[in-house]
Protein backbone atom coordinates (compact mmCIF):
# COMPACT_ATOMS: atom_id res chain seq x y z
CA UNK A 1 0.00 0.00 0.00
CA UNK A 2 2.99 2.50 1.01
CA UNK A 3 4.60 1.24 -2.27
CA UNK A 4 1.66 2.27 -4.39
CA UNK A 5 1.06 5.63 -2.81
CA UNK A 6 4.69 6.71 -3.41
CA UNK A 7 4.59 5.48 -7.34
CA UNK A 8 1.34 7.67 -7.28
CA UNK A 9 3.12 10.71 -6.04
CA UNK A 10 6.12 10.22 -8.05
CA UNK A 11 3.49 10.61 -10.66
CA UNK A 12 1.68 13.68 -9.17
CA UNK A 13 5.27 15.72 -8.72
CA UNK A 14 6.03 14.78 -12.24
CA UNK A 15 3.41 15.86 -14.18
CA UNK A 16 3.63 19.07 -11.70
CA UNK A 17 7.18 19.68 -12.68
CA UNK A 18 6.10 19.07 -16.65
CA UNK A 19 3.49 21.45 -16.28
CA UNK A 20 5.84 24.08 -14.34
CA UNK A 21 8.28 23.57 -17.32
CA UNK A 22 5.56 24.68 -19.61
CA UNK A 23 4.73 27.45 -18.25
CA UNK A 24 8.29 28.80 -17.76
CA UNK A 25 8.75 27.98 -21.84
CA UNK A 26 5.67 30.14 -22.71
CA UNK A 27 7.18 33.47 -20.34
CA UNK A 28 10.50 32.78 -21.73
CA UNK A 29 12.05 35.83 -24.06
CA UNK A 30 12.73 34.33 -27.11
CA UNK A 31 16.69 34.78 -28.59
CA UNK A 32 16.72 37.31 -31.14
CA UNK A 33 19.93 37.11 -33.97
CA UNK A 34 20.52 40.85 -34.79
CA UNK A 35 22.45 41.65 -37.77
CA UNK A 36 24.07 44.66 -36.11
CA UNK A 37 23.72 47.17 -33.75
CA UNK A 38 24.90 51.15 -32.94
CA UNK A 39 28.21 52.32 -31.88
CA UNK A 40 27.59 56.23 -30.93
CA UNK A 41 29.27 58.71 -32.78
CA UNK A 42 31.24 61.19 -30.25
CA UNK A 43 31.28 64.73 -29.61
CA UNK A 44 34.88 64.40 -30.42
CA UNK A 45 35.06 62.65 -33.78
CA UNK A 46 35.05 66.18 -35.27
CA UNK A 47 38.46 67.21 -33.88
CA UNK A 48 42.19 66.17 -34.58
CA UNK A 49 42.52 63.50 -31.28
CA UNK A 50 46.16 64.16 -30.56
CA UNK A 51 47.07 60.34 -29.23
CA UNK A 52 50.53 61.14 -27.93
CA UNK A 53 48.51 63.50 -25.45
CA UNK A 54 45.40 61.83 -25.27
CA UNK A 55 44.56 59.60 -22.21
CA UNK A 56 41.47 57.75 -23.18
CA UNK A 57 38.52 57.95 -25.55
CA UNK A 58 34.88 57.41 -24.20
CA UNK A 59 33.27 55.70 -26.68
CA UNK A 60 29.01 54.53 -25.96
CA UNK A 61 27.08 52.22 -28.11
CA UNK A 62 23.45 50.54 -27.70
CA UNK A 63 23.03 46.98 -26.38
CA UNK A 64 22.25 44.47 -29.50
CA UNK A 65 18.60 44.16 -29.94
CA UNK A 66 18.93 40.10 -28.47
CA UNK A 67 15.44 40.31 -27.26
CA UNK A 68 16.15 40.79 -23.22
CA UNK A 69 19.26 42.14 -21.13
CA UNK A 70 21.95 39.78 -22.95
CA UNK A 71 25.59 39.42 -20.97
CA UNK A 72 27.51 39.88 -24.21
CA UNK A 73 30.82 40.55 -24.40
CA UNK A 74 32.00 43.77 -26.55
CA UNK A 75 35.67 44.55 -27.46
CA UNK A 76 36.67 48.12 -30.09
CA UNK A 77 38.37 47.29 -33.18
CA UNK A 78 40.04 49.60 -35.73
CA UNK A 79 41.13 49.80 -39.36
CA UNK A 80 43.16 51.90 -41.56
CA UNK A 81 40.49 51.59 -44.88
CA UNK A 82 37.36 49.71 -43.27
CA UNK A 83 39.20 46.09 -44.19
CA UNK A 84 38.02 43.51 -41.59
CA UNK A 85 39.75 40.79 -43.45
CA UNK A 86 42.79 39.85 -40.74
CA UNK A 87 43.73 40.62 -36.78
CA UNK A 88 46.88 41.50 -35.71
CA UNK A 89 47.04 38.42 -33.91
CA UNK A 90 46.34 36.32 -36.82
CA UNK A 91 49.48 38.24 -38.84
CA UNK A 92 51.13 37.60 -35.89
CA UNK A 93 50.87 33.98 -35.88
CA UNK A 94 51.83 33.63 -39.15
CA UNK A 95 55.94 33.27 -39.04
CA UNK A 96 56.71 33.70 -42.18
CA UNK A 97 55.59 37.41 -41.84
CA UNK A 98 53.81 37.17 -45.52
CA UNK A 99 50.53 38.37 -43.90
CA UNK A 100 49.86 41.86 -43.36
CA UNK A 101 47.43 42.50 -40.44
CA UNK A 102 43.80 45.25 -41.75
CA UNK A 103 42.46 45.64 -38.10
CA UNK A 104 43.91 45.93 -34.60
CA UNK A 105 41.56 45.05 -31.25
CA UNK A 106 42.39 48.22 -29.03
CA UNK A 107 40.26 47.98 -25.79
CA UNK A 108 39.87 45.28 -23.13
CA UNK A 109 36.88 42.57 -23.03
CA UNK A 110 33.91 44.59 -21.28
CA UNK A 111 30.08 43.48 -20.53
CA UNK A 112 28.95 46.81 -20.82
CA UNK A 113 27.95 49.53 -23.36
CA UNK A 114 30.92 51.72 -22.82
CA UNK A 115 34.55 51.79 -22.61
CA UNK A 116 37.72 54.07 -22.61
CA UNK A 117 40.34 53.58 -25.65
CA UNK A 118 43.61 54.46 -24.30
CA UNK A 119 45.87 56.89 -26.80
CA UNK A 120 48.84 54.74 -27.04
CA UNK A 121 47.01 51.69 -27.35
CA UNK A 122 45.24 53.12 -30.42
CA UNK A 123 48.34 54.64 -31.68
CA UNK A 124 49.92 51.52 -31.57
CA UNK A 125 47.24 49.39 -33.19
CA UNK A 126 47.52 51.47 -36.26
CA UNK A 127 50.91 51.83 -36.29
CA UNK A 128 50.79 48.00 -36.59
CA UNK A 129 48.82 47.60 -39.45
CA UNK A 130 50.10 50.65 -41.19
CA UNK A 131 53.55 49.12 -40.86
CA UNK A 132 55.01 52.07 -39.48
CA UNK A 133 58.50 52.64 -38.67
CA UNK A 134 59.70 55.75 -36.19
CA UNK A 135 59.91 58.01 -39.50
CA UNK A 136 56.93 56.92 -41.06
CA UNK A 137 54.08 58.21 -38.78
CA UNK A 138 51.68 60.48 -41.11
CA UNK A 139 50.80 63.87 -39.59
CA UNK A 140 47.13 62.69 -39.48
CA UNK A 141 45.31 59.97 -40.13
CA UNK A 142 41.38 59.11 -40.48
CA UNK A 143 40.96 55.74 -39.06
CA UNK A 144 37.67 53.41 -38.88
CA UNK A 145 36.36 52.05 -35.67
CA UNK A 146 33.65 49.46 -34.97
CA UNK A 147 32.47 47.11 -31.72
CA UNK A 148 32.21 43.82 -31.49
CA UNK A 149 30.09 41.39 -29.79
CA UNK A 150 29.58 38.10 -29.22
CA UNK A 151 26.90 36.64 -27.19
CA UNK A 152 26.05 32.67 -27.39
CA UNK A 153 28.89 31.94 -29.96
CA UNK A 154 27.20 34.68 -32.00
CA UNK A 155 29.52 37.84 -33.59
CA UNK A 156 28.18 40.71 -34.60
CA UNK A 157 29.31 44.03 -35.11
CA UNK A 158 28.15 47.96 -34.69
CA UNK A 159 28.25 50.32 -37.56
CA UNK A 160 31.33 51.76 -37.98
CA UNK A 161 32.43 55.47 -37.06
CA UNK A 162 35.30 57.61 -38.57
CA UNK A 163 37.72 59.69 -36.05
CA UNK A 164 40.69 61.61 -37.41
CA UNK A 165 43.75 60.80 -34.83
CA UNK A 166 47.25 62.64 -34.95
CA UNK A 167 49.25 59.64 -34.55
CA UNK A 168 52.67 59.21 -33.14
CA UNK A 169 55.80 56.24 -32.97
CA UNK A 170 55.18 53.75 -29.73
CA UNK A 171 58.12 52.08 -28.82
CA UNK A 172 57.17 48.58 -27.62
CA UNK A 173 57.29 47.39 -24.04
CA UNK A 174 60.22 45.29 -23.54
CA UNK A 175 60.27 43.01 -20.39
CA UNK A 176 62.32 43.94 -18.07
CA UNK A 177 63.22 42.28 -14.85
CA UNK A 178 64.20 44.01 -11.93
CA UNK A 179 68.17 44.88 -11.57
CA UNK A 180 70.66 42.87 -9.68
CA UNK A 181 73.12 45.20 -7.67
CA UNK A 182 75.43 44.13 -4.89
CA UNK A 183 79.13 43.47 -3.57
CA UNK A 184 78.85 40.17 -5.66
CA UNK A 185 77.11 41.58 -8.88
CA UNK A 186 79.52 43.20 -11.09
CA UNK A 187 82.52 45.38 -10.27
CA UNK A 188 81.03 45.10 -6.54
CA UNK A 189 80.71 48.46 -6.17
CA UNK A 190 76.89 49.32 -6.18
CA UNK A 191 77.44 51.76 -8.79
CA UNK A 192 73.97 52.53 -10.89
CA UNK A 193 75.40 52.02 -14.68
CA UNK A 194 73.50 48.98 -15.86
CA UNK A 195 76.72 46.32 -17.17
CA UNK A 196 79.92 47.36 -15.23
CA UNK A 197 78.02 47.92 -12.05
CA UNK A 198 74.34 45.96 -12.05
CA UNK A 199 72.43 43.61 -14.30
CA UNK A 200 68.94 43.06 -15.36
CA UNK A 201 67.09 39.66 -14.74
CA UNK A 202 66.05 38.15 -18.36
CA UNK A 203 62.93 37.75 -19.79
CA UNK A 204 61.92 33.55 -19.50
CA UNK A 205 61.35 31.66 -23.12
CA UNK A 206 57.54 30.85 -23.16
CA UNK A 207 56.22 33.33 -20.79
CA UNK A 208 53.67 35.69 -21.59
CA UNK A 209 54.13 39.21 -20.36
CA UNK A 210 51.88 42.72 -20.06
CA UNK A 211 51.72 44.58 -23.10
CA UNK A 212 51.66 47.80 -21.43
CA UNK A 213 53.76 47.15 -18.46
CA UNK A 214 55.91 44.27 -19.46
CA UNK A 215 55.45 42.74 -15.82
CA UNK A 216 56.03 38.83 -15.57
CA UNK A 217 58.51 36.29 -14.72
CA UNK A 218 61.96 36.63 -14.99
CA UNK A 219 65.06 34.63 -13.97
CA UNK A 220 68.87 34.91 -14.27
CA UNK A 221 71.65 32.29 -13.32
CA UNK A 222 74.81 32.53 -12.35
CA UNK A 223 77.43 33.03 -9.51
CA UNK A 224 76.71 34.65 -6.25
CA UNK A 225 78.89 34.73 -2.75
CA UNK A 226 78.33 35.55 0.60
CA UNK A 227 78.95 39.33 0.04
CA UNK A 228 75.26 40.17 -0.45
CA UNK A 229 73.44 41.55 -3.24
CA UNK A 230 69.94 43.21 -3.42
CA UNK A 231 66.96 43.92 -6.10
CA UNK A 232 65.83 47.59 -7.43
CA UNK A 233 63.09 48.07 -9.92
CA UNK A 234 64.64 50.48 -11.41
CA UNK A 235 68.09 51.83 -12.62
CA UNK A 236 68.53 55.21 -11.01
CA UNK A 237 66.01 54.97 -7.78
CA UNK A 238 65.66 52.28 -4.71
CA UNK A 239 61.74 53.28 -4.06
CA UNK A 240 60.59 49.81 -4.89
CA UNK A 241 63.67 47.11 -3.78
CA UNK A 242 63.72 43.51 -2.47
CA UNK A 243 66.66 43.28 0.20
CA UNK A 244 66.29 40.37 3.45
CA UNK A 245 64.45 40.80 6.12
CA UNK A 246 66.22 41.04 10.06
CA UNK A 247 65.37 39.92 12.68
CA UNK A 248 64.39 41.75 15.98
CA UNK A 249 68.25 41.73 16.83
CA UNK A 250 69.63 42.59 13.91
CA UNK A 251 70.41 38.85 12.17
CA UNK A 252 69.35 38.11 8.84
CA UNK A 253 66.35 36.10 8.74
CA UNK A 254 66.14 32.36 6.97
CA UNK A 255 63.87 29.69 6.44
CA UNK A 256 64.04 25.88 7.93
CA UNK A 257 65.59 25.08 4.30
CA UNK A 258 68.13 27.66 4.91
CA UNK A 259 66.98 30.09 2.23
CA UNK A 260 66.82 34.00 2.70
CA UNK A 261 63.61 35.21 3.81
CA UNK A 262 63.22 37.99 1.05
CA UNK A 263 61.09 41.41 2.09
CA UNK A 264 59.42 43.64 -0.34
CA UNK A 265 60.15 47.77 0.31
CA UNK A 266 61.78 47.84 3.64
CA UNK A 267 65.01 49.95 3.30
CA UNK A 268 65.62 48.88 6.77
CA UNK A 269 66.16 45.47 5.26
CA UNK A 270 69.72 43.37 4.74
CA UNK A 271 71.55 42.53 1.69
CA UNK A 272 70.47 39.03 0.42
CA UNK A 273 72.93 37.07 1.39
CA UNK A 274 73.77 33.10 0.37
CA UNK A 275 75.15 30.44 3.03
CA UNK A 276 77.82 29.42 0.35
CA UNK A 277 78.91 30.82 -2.70
CA UNK A 278 77.96 28.68 -5.64
CA UNK A 279 75.94 29.14 -8.91
CA UNK A 280 72.19 29.57 -8.09
CA UNK A 281 69.15 30.00 -10.30
CA UNK A 282 66.86 33.56 -8.94
CA UNK A 283 62.95 33.50 -10.48
CA UNK A 284 61.14 36.75 -9.62
CA UNK A 285 57.36 37.08 -10.47
CA UNK A 286 57.04 41.02 -10.61
CA UNK A 287 53.36 40.96 -11.71
CA UNK A 288 52.79 38.98 -8.54
CA UNK A 289 55.17 40.95 -6.70
CA UNK A 290 52.86 43.88 -7.71
CA UNK A 291 49.87 42.87 -5.45
CA UNK A 292 51.77 42.00 -2.11
CA UNK A 293 52.33 45.78 0.64
CA UNK A 294 55.75 47.00 1.45
CA UNK A 295 57.30 45.40 4.21
CA UNK A 296 55.25 42.11 3.48
CA UNK A 297 57.43 39.03 2.91
CA UNK A 298 57.92 37.63 -0.35
CA UNK A 299 56.52 34.08 -0.69
CA UNK A 300 58.41 31.38 -2.49
CA UNK A 301 55.30 31.41 -5.89
CA UNK A 302 56.60 35.06 -6.05
CA UNK A 303 60.74 34.78 -5.71
CA UNK A 304 63.17 31.86 -5.55
CA UNK A 305 66.93 31.71 -5.11
CA UNK A 306 68.20 27.83 -6.10
CA UNK A 307 71.48 26.57 -6.08
CA UNK A 308 72.69 24.40 -8.90
CA UNK A 309 73.75 21.18 -8.54
CA UNK A 310 76.42 21.66 -11.37
CA UNK A 311 78.81 24.45 -12.55
CA UNK A 312 78.52 25.42 -15.99
CA UNK A 313 81.48 25.85 -18.44
CA UNK A 314 83.37 29.35 -18.11
CA UNK A 315 83.93 31.30 -21.14
CA UNK A 316 86.93 33.51 -21.60
CA UNK A 317 85.62 35.88 -24.14
CA UNK A 318 81.74 36.06 -26.11
CA UNK A 319 81.76 37.79 -28.61
CA UNK A 320 78.61 39.98 -30.73
CA UNK A 321 78.42 39.86 -34.49
CA UNK A 322 76.59 39.97 -37.45
CA UNK A 323 75.76 42.13 -40.56
CA UNK A 324 76.77 45.26 -38.62
CA UNK A 325 80.36 44.11 -38.61
CA UNK A 326 80.23 41.71 -41.88
CA UNK A 327 80.31 38.40 -39.30
CA UNK A 328 84.07 39.42 -38.78
CA UNK A 329 83.73 38.48 -34.78
CA UNK A 330 85.34 41.78 -34.38
CA UNK A 331 82.61 43.23 -30.92
CA UNK A 332 84.59 41.73 -28.15
CA UNK A 333 81.71 41.71 -25.62
CA UNK A 334 82.91 42.82 -22.10
CA UNK A 335 82.24 41.02 -18.91
CA UNK A 336 79.90 42.23 -16.03
CA UNK A 337 81.18 40.20 -12.98
CA UNK A 338 84.84 41.55 -12.79
CA UNK A 339 85.13 42.09 -9.18
CA UNK A 340 87.74 39.41 -8.29
CA UNK A 341 86.48 36.06 -6.53
CA UNK A 342 83.42 36.24 -9.12
CA UNK A 343 83.03 33.79 -11.87
CA UNK A 344 81.23 36.16 -15.25
CA UNK A 345 78.71 34.28 -17.33
CA UNK A 346 76.84 37.88 -17.97
CA UNK A 347 78.12 40.04 -20.80
CA UNK A 348 77.58 43.77 -22.51
CA UNK A 349 78.14 45.07 -25.60
CA UNK A 350 76.84 47.89 -27.36
CA UNK A 351 75.64 47.80 -31.13
CA UNK A 352 74.91 50.93 -32.99
CA UNK A 353 72.54 50.26 -35.62
CA UNK A 354 71.26 53.73 -36.08
CA UNK A 355 72.40 53.37 -40.14
CA UNK A 356 69.23 50.55 -40.38
CA UNK A 357 68.07 47.03 -39.61
CA UNK A 358 70.96 44.50 -39.17
CA UNK A 359 71.04 41.33 -37.59
CA UNK A 360 73.15 39.92 -34.30
CA UNK A 361 74.14 36.57 -32.73
CA UNK A 362 76.46 35.64 -30.00
CA UNK A 363 79.30 33.57 -30.37
CA UNK A 364 83.15 32.35 -29.28
CA UNK A 365 86.11 32.78 -30.97
CA UNK A 366 85.66 29.74 -33.12
CA UNK A 367 81.79 29.46 -33.70
CA UNK A 368 82.57 26.19 -31.69
CA UNK A 369 79.75 27.53 -29.72
CA UNK A 370 77.03 29.95 -30.59
CA UNK A 371 73.58 31.44 -29.97
CA UNK A 372 71.28 32.58 -32.10
CA UNK A 373 67.20 32.63 -32.13
CA UNK A 374 64.08 34.89 -34.53
CA UNK A 375 63.48 36.86 -31.13
CA UNK A 376 64.18 40.28 -30.20
CA UNK A 377 64.35 42.20 -28.40
CA UNK A 378 64.84 39.73 -25.86
CA UNK A 379 65.03 36.06 -26.22
CA UNK A 380 66.87 32.84 -25.65
CA UNK A 381 69.23 32.09 -27.82
CA UNK A 382 69.78 28.37 -28.52
CA UNK A 383 73.15 26.86 -29.71
CA UNK A 384 73.06 27.54 -33.89
CA UNK A 385 70.11 29.34 -33.59
CA UNK A 386 68.95 32.11 -36.02
CA UNK A 387 69.73 35.41 -36.61
CA UNK A 388 68.65 37.98 -34.43
CA UNK A 389 66.91 40.51 -36.42
CA UNK A 390 67.65 43.89 -34.48
CA UNK A 391 65.91 46.71 -35.69
CA UNK A 392 67.21 50.05 -36.38
CA UNK A 393 68.81 51.81 -33.60
CA UNK A 394 71.62 52.15 -30.59
CA UNK A 395 71.44 49.62 -27.75
CA UNK A 396 72.91 48.45 -24.83
CA UNK A 397 72.94 44.36 -25.38
CA UNK A 398 73.19 41.80 -22.32
CA UNK A 399 73.75 38.27 -22.36
CA UNK A 400 74.15 35.16 -20.42
CA UNK A 401 76.44 32.37 -21.71
CA UNK A 402 74.59 29.62 -19.20
CA UNK A 403 71.08 30.12 -20.00
CA UNK A 404 71.05 31.84 -23.46
CA UNK A 405 69.08 34.77 -22.45
CA UNK A 406 69.82 38.11 -23.62
CA UNK A 407 68.33 41.80 -24.09
CA UNK A 408 68.76 44.79 -25.88
CA UNK A 409 68.47 47.78 -24.41
CA UNK A 410 67.44 50.81 -26.41
CA UNK A 411 70.00 54.03 -25.80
Amino acid sequence: MNKIKIMAGALIGCAMAFTACSDDLSHNPTLQTPETFTLNTPAYSTSNIDLETTDSMRLTWSQPDYGFPAAAQYEVQVSLNDDWSVSTEQAAADESGKTKPTYATVSDPTGVCSTSVIGSTLAKGIQTIGGWGEDDIPAKKEVKVRVMSVYAKDTIYSNVINLTVVPYFVKDVVPMGWYLIGSCIGDGSWGGEIGPNMIPMYAIAGQNYDKKTGEGKFSWTGYLTTEGFKLKKEADKWDDQIGQKKGDDGTLEYDTDGNPVLQKNEGGSGNITVKEDGYYTITLDTKALKKIKDKDVISKDIMTITKLDKAPSVFEQIYCTGDFDSWKVSGKMTPVHTKTGLKNHDWYFVLDASDGDTTAKFTTAGWSTNWGSESFPYGTGTNGGGNIAVAKGKYKVIFNDITGQYVFIAQ
